[in-house]
């Protein structure tokens, strides 16, 4: 049976082909391999579909020919229809036609894809979104709006179909458009579709209109009637934000919130003066409105002076007014007046405490309330009598003595309560004292919460430094470790603590002493008592921390640890360092310099200090050349790590090691030999005048052949060698001769001199010189435009490995130097034809027209190479063989029907094609 669908896009392949073409054209360009790939979205199975959809993807070029094909896979297409379309997307200047088509065709399916792909396009194909927002499908068009909604900035001209959203009939769409317009700025073109929204039957809704006028502010005075209407909206939420946004508009707005301070409601009352004074000085005129209302409603004071303070911009001048109301009786009042009273003062505690040392007038009155706490029948909760703490630790220095008197009381309550207090604030710039009287409390809790506390502050001088010295030796492990951990932060602070800190090393806690190493460390000026407990602390250190911290705090102070460099050098022979220590004691010897150079020699040895170590070494010059050469030469090179970090130390050393590395490179003995080149590969440009010295050299041909390869293999820091590299190319042994086209290729490819010695270097008779500069302008991934015309007539070399080469390079060119592959696929040596068909697979979806043309054509060895190819592309093989089952040549039918057998159930399809 046949099928004709895969007759009709395997006739597109045949006319796309001349039939048996035995030379493919040089290169095939995008647009033809998207046209030969878009025909196979029609070929049966998914597998092969699915592999085409990958392959037509990184195609920038996607023709308008493959429009119509794209269009017509779409019709068809099942999880893979996004794709699809996003891929037609791409393939017209204008997708507006074919969209309103679908639209009169009521197309959903293929619209909804082209909707989804429109979004992964944004914004670039905003039009197909907004050409959807009024499709009749209810889904359809919720998601276009709702896509729509979700584009970015940029999108401010489709604004107006997202206003026609909030005014539609879907609540979803409402509710999306409205979250949607959060990062938008909205002006009072937005206005009326809010205000339609404010009225909706659903209260977020409601909410989230009043939340966009309160944002656009002034502009928005047109919706102030409608706000006016939503005091009295069944939601609170709602009430107090048309509250706010009549403040925000301010001017025009002011007026009806002055009308909401008679509001029947009590909490539209509050959030109505909460209102005006966000409105700031604007609303000035206002006062005396607020405070007749305050008159018939003394709960709303607390707002009033919280108001007050904002519109005159005095917040010292209601500490009295929010004092009076903590005095207020509440002692006997009814349940619901005593709360009512309550929250009152809570109110005034937290207004208090938000003022700070403007509030200072209010400490006599905050410390009457806590008063209440020594009567065992008070009337208020902890919560509350913490708030008051915490104003008075936010009032701060003025408040100090109150807060002294509290935690020299003997009331555990009002000390738990200041602790708390404390842990809550940060307590800079309050008294530090408040902590050193908490710092000897007898309940430990309370001490690790001090110690927490100062951990927790920012604050660093030497009043802390005094209560952390307290804490230090402290009974509990906990407080000292925390204790000395935060000295070792206040750095110079903690001077004046230098004595507790010293005892710190002999403390039997390890962590403590490894805290207070490290404190000395930064506390910037060390006693002279202190260094033997340091070097002690080094040499009997039980623990790997405590030690490493013992150097950073030597290193601060060198002339005191010179006496650790013979016992460091001893365990860097030993080997028993892990890689923390190790790079510690490196950067404690790189102070030492020049007593530490023995034991830095042998740190080279230790994988993980050899770095450090070279480059401290590197810094002593030509005099610890002697050394490293040691490390290297003869019998001493038997440890691969410590000769490599000699060779890298020797590099930092620089110019003044480069007769030493020479004589190495003069020496029989190839460790030697190879730490040396190492050496002045690492040392770069200062090398390159004694190298290019020695490679001129007559006298010693391996000398100078060793002193190309360096250079070739140096990269651009060789640049001032390029003019005898341009002379070497052309001239003498051809090991270095190919050394000098390295060295061309790696510093300037596209310099005109050295172009024209790589090309002549490419038509050289000899061919290992062709081989080596066709495989440094690979291996560098050189542009190979300038060498093309060679590059093609080497597929032609009488040499195989210059072919093979050459293939290599044509391949860097992708879908243009197919066609070259394709050439290589008939070459004589099996190895070329393996690395062009390699090459071909490579490029995957880019070489399939390539290798359709070659599979059709009368080459067998180049079909057979072909096929090669084919086999590691999977299921995209098949639309070739696909296309060759239409070939008149039997010979091919019969190829490519062998082939589609081995694809199995892929191949099927393929097989069910008759000439």
């Amino acid at each position: 049976m046949r099928m004709p669908m895969l007759m009709a896009v395997t006739g597109v392949f045949a006319a796309s082909f001349v039939l048996g073409e035995e030379a493919p054209a040089p290169d095939d360009t995008e647009a033809e391999i998207a046209e030969f790939l878009v025909n196979g979205l029609a070929y049966p199975q998914k597998q092969v579909r699915k592999e085409v959809l990958q392959g037509l993807e990184p195609i920038s070029n996607l023709s308008q020919a493959c429009a119509p094909r794209l269009l017509e896979a779409l019709r068809n297409a099942d999880e893979d229809g996004v794709r699809i379309a996003r891929l037609y997307l791409r393939s017209v200047p204008d997708p507006m036609p074919a969209v309103e088509d679908l639209k009169k065709a009521n197309d959903l399916k293929r619209l909804a894809c082209l909707l989804a792909a429109a979004v992964e396009a944004k914004p670039m194909q905003a039009g197909v979104i907004v050409a959807l927002c009024d499709h009749p499908d209810k889904d359809l068009r919720s998601k276009a709006t709702f896509a729509l909604n979700r584009m970015t900035e940029g999108s401010v001209a489709v604004l107006p179909e997202q206003l026609k959203a909030i005014q539609g009939s879907d609540r979803t769409l409402r509710k999306t458009t409205l979250a949607s317009l959060y990062n938008k700025k909205l002006g009072p073109s937005a206005v009326p579709a809010l205000v339609s929204a404010l009225k909706d039957d659903d209260p977020e809704i409601r909410r989230m209109a009043a939340m966009h006028l309160a944002n656009i502010g002034p502009a928005a005075q047109g919706a102030i009637k409608d706000l006016m209407a939503g005091l009295d909206d069944r939601d609170s939420r709602v009430r107090s934000l048309c509250l706010r946004a009549l403040g925000q508009i301010g001017g025009a707005g002011l007026p009806e919130l002055v009308r909401a301070l008679e509001h029947e409601d009590p909490g539209v009352r509050m959030l109505a003066i909460g209102s005006l004074g966000d409105a700031g000085q604007a609303a000035s005129a206002t006062l005396p409105e607020m405070k007749k209302a305050c008159e018939k409603d003394p709960a709303l004071w607390p707002y009033y002076w919280e108001a007050a303070a904002k519109i005159t911009g005095n917040p010292g001048a209601s500490a009295e007014a929010y004092a009076e109301i903590l005095r207020k009786p509440e002692l006997g009042l009814p349940k619901e007046t005593w709360a009512k009273v309550v929250m009152e003062k809570d109110k005034a505690l937290q207004m208090l405490g938000e003022m700070g040392e403007d509030a200072a007038e209010a400490i006599p009155a905050i410390s009457e309330e806590l008063a209440i706490l020594d009567n065992p029948n008070r009337p208020k909760t902890n919560q509350h009598f913490e708030t008051a703490v915490y104003a008075l630790m936010r009032i701060g220095r003025p408040a100090a003595a109150s807060v002294r008197a509290l935690v020299a009381s003997s009331n555990e309550t009002k000390r738990d309560l200041v602790t708390r207090a404390m842990r809550a604030y940060h307590m800079d710039p309050k008294p530090l004292d408040m902590a050193a009287e908490l710092a000897g409390d007898k309940d430990v809790e309370v001490r690790r919460w001090v110690a927490k506390c100062l951990t927790e502050n920012p604050a660093g001088n030497a009043s802390k430094a005094r209560v952390l010295g307290i804490l230090m030796n402290d009974a509990d492990a906990e407080i000292r470790s925390l204790a000395t951990a935060n000295l070792r932060r206040l750095k110079s602070a903690a001077g004046l603590q230098s004595k507790d800190l010293l005892l710190g090393l002999k403390n039997p806690d390890a962590k403590v002493r490894r805290q207070a190493a490290l404190a000395l460390a930064r506390q910037g000026a060390l006693p002279e008592e202190g260094a033997p407990l340091l070097v002690d602390a080094v040499r009997s250190g039980s623990t790997r921390d405590e030690r490493v911290a013992a150097y950073a705090a030597l290193a601060e102070y060198p002339a005191h640890a010179k006496a650790l460099t013979t016992w460091i050098s001893d365990r860097f022979k030993a080997k028993e360092l892990d890689s923390v220590e190790a790079s510690a004691m490196v950067d404690l010897l790189s102070r030492l310099l020049p007593e530490s150079q023995g034991a830095l020699v042998e740190a080279l040895s230790c994988l993980a200090a050899r770095d450090r170590a070279a480059q401290a070494l590197g810094t002593l010059g030509a005099k610890v050349v002697p050394a490293l050469v040691a490390v290297i030469s003869g019998a001493n090179n038997k440890n691969p790590i410590g000769v490599q970090g000699a060779a890298m130390a020797l590099a930092f050393v620089g110019e003044p090691a480069a007769e030493s590395l020479v004589g190495l490179l003069r020496a029989q003995d190839h460790a030697s030999s190879e730490a040396a080149k190492t050496a002045f590969r690492a040392m770069g440009g200062p090398a390159v005048p004694r190298l290019v010295k020695m490679a001129e050299d007559d006298t010693d041909p391996r000398l100078a052949i060793c002193a190309w390869e360096i250079l070739g293999g140096m990269g651009p820091s060789a640049k001032p060698a390029v003019p005898q590299a341009l002379k070497r190319a052309s001239s003498g042994p051809e090991v270095a001769r190919i050394a000098a086209i390295n060295l061309l290729v790696s510093v300037d490819p596209d310099d005109p001199e050295s172009q024209k010695v790589l090309l002549a270097s490419l038509r050289d008779p000899s061919a290992v010189v062709r081989i080596g500069a066709t495989r440094a302008l690979v291996f560098r991934h050189v542009a190979i435009g300038v060498y093309m015309n060679e590059f093609e007539n080497m597929l032609q070399d009488k040499n195989p490995q210059v072919r093979t080469w050459a293939v290599y390079g044509l391949g860097e060119l992708g879908s243009r130097g197919s066609g070259y592959l394709a050439k290589a696929l008939a070459d004589p040596e099996p190895s070329v034809r393996n690395v062009a068909a390699s090459r071909l697979t490579n490029l995957k979806s880019l070489a399939l027209p390539t290798l359709a043309k070659v599979i059709r054509g009368k080459d067998e060895q180049a079909r057979e190479a072909a096929t090669q190819a084919l086999a590691q592309m999977g299921p995209l093989a098949a639309i070739v063989w696909a296309d060759a089952m239409r070939d008149p040549m039997a010979e091919v039918r019969n190829y490519a029907t062998a082939q589609l057998t081995k694809l199995g159930e892929i191949g099927k399809p393929g097989l069910e094609i008759h000439p």
